[in-house]
């Protein structure tokens, strides 16, 4: 975060304190009721610091005079500078959504108080999805089941699993998981202070949250392979243990590389 270094004024300077004031990262802003003047991820403190760094640019252009929060907002530039946005045509809502957001949380205030009149974010208006087809991921997986490596189709059957973020994907081991007799659970403790299992990993995840994950029944024999707990059930556990380890510590290892996989070398 270096607002004021990228824009040398007082006004970038009270946005970055702003921000550095308000960390929250492994705060449960559900479990504890947080109020909304904390920031629970480094994605989003580093998105508001993008966005307020454009904002302070903006204004040292057009309101030089402005030095302080609270007179920009008192003189509304903050409504003023999400109009410029939405005028010049060149940002999609989400973009100006995310723009107001931020604008709204150093001003303290809420978005629509900061601009009540802002394009719509449309489902139907989206160039990008997520959507992803079962035909497709088969393809995939069998791909680089084929043609290796074979730690990135392991990967791509963990987090098929869990529906783990890209962020608790490279955080996740084998003492994350567990059979309960009847289940796998994938347990993500959200910080040090809700850790269930003897040598479970810390998983730091969106907003601090504890999440207890059911693997469904249809995709339980591939946890088979790596859940200690289901390991230790069985006779050869010392063997398959051992099996274990050396499969899952090499699946996870390299998930930024399998995200900065070309698309055509994985379809």
């Amino acid at each position: 975060m270096n607002i004021a270094q990228a824009v040398p004024t007082c006004f970038a300077q009270a946005c970055e304190q702003k921000l550095l004031s308000s960390p929250g990262k492994g705060i449960s802003k559900h479990s504890e009721r947080m109020s909304s003047d904390l920031l629970h991820s480094d994605d989003m403190i580093n998105s508001y610091a993008n966005c307020l760094t454009q904002y302070a640019r903006w204004i040292k252009e057009n309101h030089p005079d402005c030095h302080r929060l609270q007179i920009a907002k008192k003189r509304q530039y903050d409504h003023e500078f999400i109009q410029h946005l939405i005028n010049t045509h060149a940002y999609a809502p989400t973009t100006i959504k995310q723009y107001t957001a931020a604008l709204a949380f150093v001003h303290g205030c809420t978005m629509d108080q900061v601009h009540n009149a802002r394009p719509t974010v449309r489902a139907e208006d989206a160039t990008r999805s997520r959507s992803y087809t079962e035909e497709k991921f088969s393809r995939q997986l069998q791909h680089r089941l084929k043609h290796g490596p074979a730690s990135v189709a392991a990967m791509m059957q963990i987090c098929r699993a869990t529906g783990l973020r890209r962020d608790e994907a490279e955080q996740v081991r084998s003492s994350n998981f567990y059979f309960n007799g009847t289940h796998y659970i994938c347990h993500l403790s959200g910080n040090p202070d809700h850790l269930e299992f003897p040598g479970e990993k810390t998983i730091w995840t969106k907003g601090g949250c504890m999440r207890t994950i059911e693997i469904l029944p249809s995709i339980m024999m591939f946890c088979a392979g790596f859940c200690p707990s289901a390991i230790r059930m069985k006779r050869s556990a010392r063997r398959l243990q051992t099996a274990l380890m050396s499969t899952v510590s090499a699946a996870c290892m390299p998930v930024r590389y399998i995200w900065s996989l070309p698309v055509q070398s994985i379809r």
